[in-house]
């Protein structure tokens, strides 16, 4: 017998039949019952998962570009929505108040397991068309490739510029305005028209109030704050004075190095 099924024995036998009378004694089994899973079962199940999920990204940046590359892709983000799905704590989740627990630490990684999106909550004709973006917009931008500022007239198989290689390089170090910008333009002109539409789309399956409030939403609960953008904004404020010093001392050396710019007003 596995972990897992031993867990959601003892969970069926003991706990079950004691939940329409909530006492103490309950409780107390439930949260040991719990304590188990998480530090055991699914510790193991998440770093086998976590493995799975490496390996495959792994083979999609070996093969990009390419069918195994894709399917490498699907393959990392279904392990990445799925690893928590079958794990012995959903049923502790779905069938028991864990609220009621002592241990605080406890309560708070059943909290995080509860809200990590799966893929049995998100649906699969969206979740396919969300991975085939943006495995799309990661093509788009990584195989783009732009003339050289003194050839811009050359052969792109041959002579093309790619961001990783080549783009990066120049924006570090280059000190040439022209160039500078006419790299900037030109790549963002190779890849921002190209993704615009796809990009449009991503967004809103990743807002779709249907797919679990949002992916958009998921990532502040990392946060724990209810209150986190309030938090934010606020943080900014304590920091703006400071910054507005940083900027104005930036844009000064910056219309020292490059006097083409126009920097008479703030950005």
């Amino acid at each position: 017998m596995t972990k897992a099924s031993n867990c959601l024995l003892i969970f069926n036998i003991r706990l079950k039949p004691l939940q329409k009378k909530v006492t103490n004694t309950t409780i107390q089994y439930a949260e040991e019952f719990a304590n188990h899973c998480v530090n055991n079962v699914y510790e193991e199940q998440i770093s086998s998962d976590a493995q799975k999920s490496n390996e495959e990204a792994w083979n999609y940046y070996s093969y990009f570009g390419t069918k195994p590359a894709r399917q490498s892709k699907y393959k990392q983000l279904k392990v990445a929505l799925n690893f928590t799905k079958l794990s012995p704590c959903f049923e502790m989740i779905n069938h028991f108040n864990y609220k009621l627990f002592k241990n605080a630490t406890l309560k708070r990684q059943l909290d995080m397991i509860n809200n990590t999106i799966t893929l049995d909550k998100y649906p699969k004709q969206d979740f396919q068309e969300y991975q085939d973006i943006d495995s799309n917009m990661t093509q788009i931008f990584d195989t783009a490739r732009i003339c050289p500022y003194k050839n811009q007239h050359c052969d792109f198989a041959t002579q093309g510029l790619q961001f990783n290689q080549d783009v990066k390089t120049i924006f570090t170090e280059s000190r040439d305005y022209h160039e500078l910008f006419y790299v900037w333009s030109a790549f963002a002109n190779a890849t921002r028209r190209k993704q615009r539409k796809l990009s449009n789309r991503f967004a809103d399956l990743a807002n779709n109030p249907s797919n679990l409030k949002g992916i958009r939403d998921n990532w502040l609960r990392d946060y724990e704050s209810p209150s986190f953008r309030a938090d934010c904004k606020d943080l900014l404020n304590q920091v703006k004075p400071l910054y507005d010093e940083l900027h104005a001392y930036t844009r000064f050396n910056l219309s020292q190095i490059y006097p083409q710019l126009k920097l008479d007003k703030p950005c």
